[in-house]
């Protein structure tokens, strides 16, 4: 339907957080663009294994600068997850009896430590992809030292790419905090079966007040629930993250990452300048979802 595409704010998927309300849910205070030099973008590791597209979608959906990129697992480490809502996202799982033999997808896992909490609390299996190998690398790790390598799966997949996600006839899918909602929900509900779930995080304005910034990056509840409607598929829930879960998170994801950008630059003083603008962006992107706008997570039923 056309009119889809003018029921939402238009906004980069690129434009992310750090934090969970954050890499969820709020979008970031976004990092400056690669500096140029001579017409010439700045150059990325050329050791880095990752191709240019994978590593500047990782940079951008974090907030980070190219000079960043070989020091994020130290930067985001002892960071358990990169979501929004871990326990209202666990209710939802098993409030749609999601359970023992179910299987379930996550886009953008981070970690894994999502899909590993559902693996081991519903006895589900679970297939997870991100585009970090680091990430990808401890997750499994996590995975075997929890007996849990038989019920997860781990992949490697690059979700700035263009295309229909190569997923399908899974009984729950999941992501939180990478697209806004239109555009996860017309992706994630082709990757369920019909009578099976999907989960998204996204910010929510809640205050029509919001400045310019937060009108053309966030939908409201109602434009997301009518959006839902017009896919043909039942709205289980939409519900803010309770504040006190989302500040918890955020008080613990903001201690972590100034202790690691300390130590981080006691060890590289060429990138203080650079630890510093990134801890003062998740900072503001924490702050901007104590405003108009607040996190909210979807979980919605495929009719057809």
């Amino acid at each position: 339907d056309h009119r889809d595409l003018h029921s939402f704010p238009t906004r980069r998927s690129s434009d992310l957080p750090i934090c969970p309300g954050g890499l969820s849910s709020c979008r970031p205070i976004e990092a400056p663009r690669p500096a140029c030099h001579h017409g010439r973008q700045y150059r990325l590791n050329p050791r880095s294994p990752l191709p240019r597209r994978v590593a500047l979608s990782i940079l951008r959906s974090i907030g980070a600068t190219p000079d960043l990129l070989p020091h994020l697992p130290e930067l985001l480490l002892n960071v358990p997850h990169l979501g929004g809502a871990p326990h209202t996202v666990l209710k939802l799982v098993s409030d749609a009896g999601i359970g023992r033999g179910s299987t379930v997808l996550e886009l953008a896992c981070g970690k894994g430590t999502l899909a590993l909490s559902i693996a081991e609390s519903r006895g589900c299996n679970v297939t997870a992809c991100d585009a970090f190998p680091p990430f990808l690398d401890e997750a499994k790790d996590c995975a075997n030292r929890r007996g849990l390598s038989a019920r997860c799966r781990f992949l490697p997949m690059d979700l700035s790419a263009t295309g229909p996600l190569p997923f399908e006839n899974f009984d729950a899918a999941i992501m939180i905090g990478l697209w806004p909602f239109d555009r996860a929900i017309r992706a994630l509900r082709k990757t369920v079966s019909p009578g099976g779930i999907y989960i998204v995080d996204d910010a929510v304005l809640i205050d029509a007040a919001g400045d310019d910034a937060d009108r053309a990056e966030s939908a409201s509840a109602e434009s997301v629930r009518r959006f839902v409607r017009r896919q043909g598929d039942e709205l289980l829930s939409l519900r803010p993250v309770p504040a006190s879960e989302a500040r918890t998170l955020q008080t613990y994801l903001l201690k972590q990452l100034r202790l690691n950008a300390r130590q981080l630059g006691r060890r590289h003083p060429s990138i203080n300048a650079t630890l510093t603008a990134f801890i003062q962006r998740q900072h503001l992107a924490f702050g901007r979802l104590q405003g108009p706008l607040r996190p909210h997570v979807l979980c919605c039923r495929r009719r057809s």
